[in-house]
């Protein structure tokens, strides 16, 4: 790919990609809809970014991170945009950097306070 080390992707996920994505499953789209296609995979597309980063140098651990894959997959339900994805997790809200998704990605002490609750610890 163009402008990438290795397979690391190295920006947000193009229009282009977008389409060509949804070509490689059988569909083709217009424009419009990889416009929002990109933009819908985008908490996805910067987590896999970052995990590539971490990969690349050498000191990720695959075998201690199992559950990065899974963490992966389900940043794909944030396509949806009525989804939100609580967690404990802050490494996965780190690895997705300045998605526009961030907030919709919230760690779940927050998530309790934005509802009322009061966090014990």
């Amino acid at each position: 790919m163009k402008g990438s080390t290795g397979s690391c992707p190295k920006s947000v996920i193009s229009v282009r990609r977008a389409a060509a994505s949804a070509l490689a499953l059988g569909r083709r789209i217009q424009e419009r809809q990889a416009t929002l296609l990109a933009n819908r995979l985008d908490a996805a597309y910067q987590y896999h970014k970052a995990l590539c980063d971490v990969v690349t140098t050498g000191s990720y651990n695959f075998e201690k991170n199992d559950g990065d894959w899974r963490d992966y997959q389900l940043l794909f339900y944030l396509c949806d945009p009525t989804i939100i994805l609580v967690t404990d997790d802050g490494r996965l809200r780190k690895r997705v950097g300045e998605s526009s998704q961030r907030e919709r990605i919230p760690l779940l002490r927050d998530f309790l306070k934005s509802l009322g609750f009061t966090p014990r610890h």
